[in-house]
């Protein structure tokens, strides 16, 4: 084992703390791992209780601190079928795991550390196995003096947060195409810095009167379940004090065309969508939403071959409802830049998948233009299974976007549905998500905690930015960090701790001049 575990923060940030505890017997072994104040001061309040420590580090809130136990679980449902840590539920009141012969076990603890207050605090890693020998010896004769001898293990564990006061705010805004169902989802998607959150556009739809026209009066069942679950939303939005936004999609346009049998009807299709499009507005500020705080995703990747369509639908949307964010999201029908200049004048932003748009000079060229006039560019990914290399694919994530300057980050998905979309009820390998449902609970999982690793190293960069970023230094230091994260040294894996490290000597160095910081 180590000799002891020294983790550094700042407030506000969640600090994680991965241990793993391998187990060398031939038998399947019971571990209590915990996290506890150490028992030299006998004159500590709780010692009155003849506790042999107190939850948690000394002086850290213990509500802040959350244990957590990795589950394995198949990676593939190929042969052979191997399996891997990978969600992470609380651990038991026992802070108990269990781990096969000749393998590892994980436990994961979280510090939450906003608005603690910068110090250092201590505790120490207790991990004790609860099969083999263990006794107490008299030391010195006396019943209350006695001495341990047995497997058990203490490692010292530090934890200082520096004053630093990130922001509570992400450095860009993130979103999974999904709306949370419980609040604990919603805490969790927050926590990444999620700010977009989905409205499905078959949850729109009214009657059709005899005159062939929408009645904006007769809205079908489905409106009436959306409101419900907007009012949820909002209610949290405003708990945790964020500004959400909405993203009503996927492919809104043939999603429409779906609901009222237009597709392959050019006359129905031009007479209802710019009812549909107004009906839709109308319901999303009857809910409280501004126009400017939702965005209509028109085309889900659309092939390219389908131009003229999209730009017509586009062309009568943006004159339907001219104050309303229109959105295209672009992906493995790679659409050229010459195409997306031309439509350019009827949308407000893109979504583009990160490995189609960002290597040619055509569509580096048009996405710094696109920018540069106030259109919203983000990137997204869906590489989702099991087995995909969570460093590359989760914590440098955020840094692509950083790397390119974009609005916003995507990926899909957040949470698999139990019982629907999605890996079903656990019986699927792992894939279509980085958090998992268990009735009303949801769960993070390894590459959850990998992507906000990489949330959390933006918030530096952010703020070293906000501080010091006229200072040469800092600018050298900005610029070069994501190229040496990215590509020259992408194969370094502790680069990217190496930057965040030397961003919080800079913020130290030049001075945190918003320790005010806003809530």
């Amino acid at each position: 084992p180590v000799e002891a575990i020294s983790l550094k923060g700042a407030v506000n940030e969640k600090v994680g703390l991965p241990v793993a505890i391998l187990n060398l017997t031939d038998k399947a072994e019971t571990y209590v791992v915990r996290i506890e104040t150490d028992t030299a001061d006998r004159e500590k309040p709780w010692a009155e209780k003849q506790m042999n420590g107190k939850w948690g580090l000394d002086g850290f809130p213990p509500e802040r601190m959350t244990a957590r136990e990795a589950l394995r679980f198949k990676d593939t449902d190929n042969k052979p079928v191997t399996t891997r840590l990978e969600m992470l539920p609380k651990m038991n009141e026992a802070c108990t795991i269990v781990v096969p012969p000749k393998e590892a076990g994980l436990a994961w603890f979280d510090f939450d550390c906003a608005d603690v207050k910068p110090a250092t605090y201590r505790g120490r890693l207790r991990v004790i196995p609860l099969s083999q020998a263990a006794k107490f010896d008299s030391w010195k004769g006396g019943f209350h003096t006695r001495m341990y001898s047995g497997q058990m293990q203490d490692v010292p564990v530090t934890l200082e947060v520096r004053p630093i006061v990130l922001d509570r705010e992400p450095a860009q805004p993130f979103g999974f195409f999904q709306s949370p169902t419980t609040r604990e989802q919603f805490q969790l998607m927050a926590d990444l810095g999620t700010r977009d959150f989905a409205v499905s556009p078959w949850s729109f739809k009214w009657a059709v009167g005899a005159d062939g026209h929408m009645d904006a009066s007769r809205p079908e069942d489905v409106l009436a379940v959306e409101g419900e679950k907007f009012r949820k939303v909002l209610a949290w939005a405003e708990e945790w004090r964020i500004r959400p936004t909405f993203f009503i999609g996927f492919n809104a346009y043939p999603v429409f065309q779906g609901l009222y049998g237009a597709k392959d009807n050019a006359e129905k299709s031009r007479l209802l969508w710019p009812e549909y499009l107004r009906n839709l507005k109308a319901a999303m500020n009857k809910w409280g939403v501004a126009d400017s705080d939702y965005a209509i995703e028109v085309w889900d990747e659309p092939n390219p071959k389908k131009f003229d369509e999209i730009r017509e639908s586009l062309t009568i949307a943006k004159t339907t409802v001219p104050d309303v964010r229109l959105i295209v999201t672009l992906g493995a029908h790679v659409m050229s830049a010459e195409d997306m200049r031309r439509l350019d004048p009827y949308i407000d932003g893109w979504i583009l998948w990160s490995h189609g748009y960002f290597s040619r000079k055509e569509h580096l060229d048009y996405v710094s233009d696109a920018l540069e006039r106030g259109k919203t560019v983000s990137h997204y990914t869906c590489d989702d299974s099991g087995r995909t290399p969570i460093y590359d694919t989760y914590r440098l994530h955020p840094w692509f976007g950083w790397r390119h300057s974009l609005s916003a980050n995507h990926f899909f998905i957040f949470q698999a549905m139990m019982g629907g979309y999605g890996p079903v009820d656990f019986k699927k390998a792992a894939s279509s998500g980085i958090a998992y449902r268990s009735f009303d609970s949801t769960m993070p999982s390894l590459r959850y905690m990998s992507m906000r690793q990489g949330v959390e190293d933006l918030k530096y960069l952010a703020k070293l930015k906000k501080v010091a970023g006229d200072v040469p230094e800092v600018k050298a230091f900005l610029a070069d960090a994501p190229i040496r994260v990215l590509e020259t040294e992408r194969h370094v894996k502790s680069t990217v701790d190496a930057m965040r490290e030397r961003a919080a000597e800079l913020i130290l160095k030049y001075g945190d001049k918003s320790r005010r910081a806003t809530r």
